[in-house]
C-alpha cells in the first residue's frame, strides 16, 4: 500500500490510502465503480494518524453510504475528545471514475478549547487535592476523566462512599469549558 500525501505550505492537508496494484494499473481497465480506490481527510493541521485509525472506511471495500455515516462520527468524537469540541465533519464527498470511487472527508477541526475553570463540590480541600486538572489546560476527554477517576479514587481510598459525577458547561464563543466534579451519596 502507498501512502500519498499532499504537502502545501508545509502542512499536512490531505491523506490518501492508494493501493499499490492501482499505481501501476493506472489507465488500466475499467473497473468497479463502487470499490473504493483512495480514503482522503482534507484539512489543515489535523492529527492525522488519530483521525486514519478512526475511519473504517479501507481500499477495496464497496461504497457503503452507512460506513461513511459511522466515519464521519468517528472522526467527529476523535476531534471532540482531543478538545476541538466544535469540530465539524462535512458529508464525504464521493467522487467516481471508471476504476473506481474516491472518497473525501473535508474536515474542520475548529478551536481547541481550554478548561477555564475547576470546581470540586461534595469533598474536603484536602481529597480535592488530587485532582490535577487546572485552568488553561487543554479541554482533553482523557485528562478530565482521569481528574473525575482520581478524585472517586481518592474518596473510596479514606472511605468514603460517594458517586463523582462530571458536570460540563461549553462556552462556544471563548472555545472554553468550566468543569465541576460533584461528590454525592
Amino acid at each position: 500500500m502507498i501512502l500519498a500525501v499532499l504537502v502545501a505550505g508545509g502542512v499536512w492537508g490531505v491523506l490518501r490510502q492508494v493501493p499499490e496494484r492501482d499505481a501501476a494499473a493506472a489507465g488500466a481497465a475499467s473497473g468497479n465503480p463502487d470499490e473504493v480506490k483512495s480514503v482522503a481527510i482534507d484539512g489543515h493541521g489535523l492529527p492525522m494518524s488519530v483521525l486514519r485509525a478512526a475511519v473504517g472506511t479501507r481500499v477495496g471495500a464497496q461504497v457503503d453510504a452507512a460506513q461513511l455515516d459511522r466515519d464521519r462520527a468517528a472522526l467527529v468524537a476523535a476531534l471532540t475528545s482531543r478538545g476541538y469540541l466544535d469540530a465539524r465533519v462535512a458529508t464525504p464527498r464521493v467522487s467516481r471514475d471508471g476504476r473506481g470511487a474516491y472518497v473525501t472527508f473535508a474536515v474542520d477541526q475548529g478551536k481547541l478549547f481550554h478548561v477555564r475553570s475547576v470546581a470540586v463540590r461534595g469533598a474536603s480541600a484536602r481529597d480535592a487535592g488530587v485532582v490535577t486538572l487546572a485552568s488553561g489546560d487543554a479541554a482533553i476527554a482523557d485528562r478530565i476523566e482521569l481528574a473525575r477517576e482520581a478524585l472517586a479514587d481518592r474518596l473510596a481510598a479514606r472511605g468514603k462512599k460517594l458517586h463523582v459525577a462530571l458536570e460540563v458547561v461549553t462556552d462556544s464563543a471563548n472555545a472554553a469549558i468550566d468543569v465541576a466534579l460533584v461528590a454525592t451519596k
